[in-house]
């Protein structure tokens, strides 16, 4: 691995060609909740008004300056994806303003994907409707469940009611490609509750659907619960006995299963996502975001006042970044494009097979039944599914 270094202002960095004719997904971290859902690990601050402002004012200067120091104007942007947090705190003229500052200053192409990560208690119908003319074609829900007792358990602010309400004024005002994220393996919950959740979210017949296990990230009230003994992770057979019922149920309801925790209906996989499974390049603005152009992968300062600071005197708050080998480039993009149901080129991978050690981890991927051949790619079988972490390690 490349060590892993602090930028200064001046450092070459600020020099990195991406090629102009290359999409580029753009990612823009809202770093502001009303209140920290007990698994969430991301950077954020609870919501005050006078740091929202301070926010949007240094995100439109970092806008300009990528633009400016990258020469990155005319580089098509192909996804943009607001994420948080909660982006949905920022007023429709503060999102409207910031997406008409990217048009301008970015070469947007015509059918971009653009989303939104929405949380069901901060949005009304007037509201979706400036989203709308604000030119978001796509919106995620952040439900998890449908059980209000489980809800509750993950600390965050939502109730069925406002579930329910937020995606039928969403598909009222207008919104044709919807996304709901649900969870399982939370505190309490059943088999049966996750099969009420599901039976859910499929009658809102939504074109997207994230299916993610609960995942104690450290730092989280659910790490600090386990480590007191508070919080106890269901036993491995019952995850899997709900990742199962849930991709049987989608796929019987007509979605594909494009990637390992994700499904769609047929032409709506998330665009955003698939940059970064398949190896493109994507910028990521705001404080904490993580960007990676060509060979360069570098983040962004995990502390808005430090952010606002530099922004404001016209650096980009860079911390860290690495600077890739091809092969290791190649070798990464190669383990998350595992991910995908597909898999990948059996060319793409025999171009690291024929000159490293995966000419014998490969195989014996393969021999324990967690990788395969098949139609030209190399995948995850089904039991590799429920490895893909272990496989990852062993590749990577």
């Amino acid at each position: 691995m490349v060590p892993t270094h602090t930028l200064n202002p001046s450092h070459s960095i600020y020099q990195i060609a991406h090629p102009s004719d290359s999409p580029l997904g753009l990612y823009l971290h809202v770093p502001f909740c009303l209140a920290r859902c007990h698994f969430c690990s991301f950077y954020l601050q609870v919501y005050r008004t006078e740091n929202v402002q301070k926010y949007v004012m240094a995100l439109e200067g970092e806008i300009q300056l990528y633009a400016d120091l990258l020469q990155l104007q005319a580089t098509p942007i192909a996804t943009i994806y607001f994420g948080g947090g909660t982006p949905t705190i920022l007023t429709a003229d503060q999102l409207s303003r910031i997406g008409n500052l990217i048009r301008s200053t970015y070469h947007v192409i015509p059918e971009a994907e653009i989303t939104i990560e929405a949380h069901p208690a901060s949005v009304t119908s007037s509201y979706l409707h400036q989203l709308l003319e604000a030119g978001f074609n796509r919106i995620s829900f952040g439900i998890q469940s449908t059980s209000d007792s489980e809800l509750i358990q993950l600390g965050g602010r939502n109730q069925t009611t406002q579930i329910a309400m937020a995606i039928t004024q969403a598909q009222a005002a207008g919104f044709s490609n919807i996304n709901i994220d649900v969870m399982y393996g939370l505190p309490g919950q059943t088999l049966e509750t996750w099969t009420s959740t599901l039976h859910d979210i499929l009658a809102f017949s939504p074109q997207h659907i994230s299916c993610y296990a609960l995942t104690i990230e450290e730092g989280t009230r659910f790490a600090i619960d386990q480590r007191r003994g508070k919080f106890k992770e269901h036993d491995g057979d019952i995850q899997v006995a709900m990742e199962e019922f849930a991709c049987n149920a989608f796929t019987t309801a007509g979605y594909q299963h494009y990637e390992l925790s994700n499904f769609s209906q047929p032409g709506f996989q998330c665009r955003h996502n698939m940059q970064y499974w398949q190896g493109g390049s994507y910028l990521g603005l705001g404080p904490s975001a993580q960007s990676c152009l060509g060979l360069t992968r570098f983040g962004n300062v995990a502390d808005l006042d430090r952010y606002c600071e530099e922004i404001e005197s016209q650096s980009l708050p860079i911390r860290n970044y690495e600077l890739l080998e091809r092969e290791q480039a190649l070798r990464e993009s190669i383990v998350l494009g595992l991910r995908m149901i597909q898999g990948v080129p059996l060319d793409l991978v025999n171009t690291i097979h024929a000159c490293s050690d995966w000419q014998i981890l490969v195989p014996q991927l393969i021999e324990n039944g967690l990788l395969e051949q098949a139609s030209g790619h190399l995948r995850l079988t089904t039991r590799g599914h429920r490895f893909a972490d272990t496989v990852a390690v062993t590749l990577w």
